[in-house]
């Protein structure tokens, strides 16, 4: 279950946003923690004791810097031109992993969105939709940063490997070689063991080689190319249901 809170200026969106996401298909994963409005405590840092009004004290727990949510939507435009985007940088880590939905009218925001850490731009009115859309990327970037470590076995050291951090896993008869964001680790192990272990984003594209789709930038029919240029085979044997997969993964995804 993750949680969901809603920061918002105006008590009346902030009711139609709740209602929306409880009408998501992805609310049965989904708690709503807290709504209230950013203006009564806008000013508080995270060492402050002072909680946020919460708009419906007695069935919502008030999001604070102890407890933060998983997926956090933020109005961009606040009252007394207070700015969401501000805000979400002084009272979010940078480590958290709470995913961050900007809601606007303003497009003009956008820009400056982009340039931090965040899930979705929403415009108002915000459509169902887009709102469903942004709720599934929330959640399968949650799910992926949760997903059991990998344990494999280098000589007498035992190595946890982030599942995110995969690019693509290579066989090499006995061996593997994990291709890491930042480094590559040789191990003994089966490739087969390893896509037991991974979350289903990891596909196979080759028998010899199983690829992370989340970097996938371009599929050519006969190869893959990664988002930092390596280029992987596509075998016949795997070409369809490796397009299927791809497929499924970026509808969820945009």
């Amino acid at each position: 279950m993750y949680t969901v809170a809603i920061v918002e200026d105006d008590a009346a969106h902030a009711a139609e946003l709740a209602r929306m996401i409880a009408a998501s298909p992805a609310t049965e994963r989904l708690e709503l923690a807290a709504a209230w409005r950013a203006v009564d405590n806008i000013q508080r840092t995270p060492s402050d004791n002072a909680s946020p009004r919460p708009l419906d004290t007695d069935s919502h727990r008030v999001l604070s810097a102890a407890a933060l949510p998983d997926i956090l939507f933020v109005d961009v435009r606040l009252a007394d031109g207070l700015n969401g985007i501000d805000l979400v940088h002084r009272l979010i880590p940078s480590t958290a992993s709470v995913q961050v939905i900007y809601v606007s009218a303003y497009l003009e925001y956008a820009p400056a969105a982009y340039h931090t850490r965040h899930t979705w731009f929403l415009s108002k009115p915000v459509v169902q939709d887009e709102l469903n859309a942004a709720l599934a990327r929330a959640v399968e970037a949650l799910d992926a940063e949760r997903a059991e470590p990998l344990l494999v076995h280098q000589g007498i050291s035992l190595i946890r490997i982030a599942p995110r951090e995969v690019r693509y896993i290579e066989s090499d008869r006995r061996k593997v070689r994990i291709h890491e964001r930042t480094r590559t680790v040789e191990a003994y192990a089966r490739i087969s063991e390893l896509e037991a272990q991974l979350p289903d984003q990891f596909v196979r594209c080759h028998k010899s080689f199983l690829v992370n789709l989340a970097y996938v930038a371009e599929f050519t029919g006969r190869e893959l190319v990664l988002a930092d240029g390596a280029h992987l085979p596509v075998s016949q044997r795997c070409r369809k249901a490796f397009a299927e997969h791809l497929m499924a993964f970026v509808r969820r995804t945009l």
